[in-house]
């Protein structure tokens, strides 16, 4: 991250080089001051098969540049753009939902709520 943001200037989120870090399925809290808390998912061995069996990506093909999201979704936040902020606070919460339905084993909630997260970033 070091190299991103303060060499290269690139405004990144942080989920994806901690993903990369820690592996596995695992909780992000980050906080306003950049600290971030990571908690493993304690997901039992039947929740992970039934994941491994079910759950399928596929590349769409679509590719978007995330430093232009994120550039925009600063200034936006910083701005205090009701309409950033309020999809900010609802990815965060489908977030939560997510890691809750995992852990309840609930792999179909899982793909709804992927689902709507999707949307929530479209």
């Amino acid at each position: 991250m070091h190299i991103e943001v303060d060499i290269l200037g690139e405004p990144v989120g942080k989920q994806d080089q901690y993903i990369a870090a820690y592996g596995g399925l695992s909780c992000f809290d980050i906080n306003a001051d950049g600290r971030v808390r990571v908690s493993p998912l304690p997901l039992s061995v039947d929740i992970l098969r039934d994941l491994d069996e079910h759950l399928l990506l596929f590349f769409t093909g679509y590719s978007r540049r995330a430093g232009e999201i994120l550039h925009d979704q600063h200034k936006r936040s910083a701005e205090g753009d009701d309409a950033m902020l309020s999809r900010l606070a609802e990815t965060e919460s489908i977030g939560r939902r997510i890691g809750a339905a995992l852990e309840q084993g609930d792999t179909t909630a899982f793909g709804n709520l992927m689902h709507e997260h999707w949307l929530t970033k479209a």
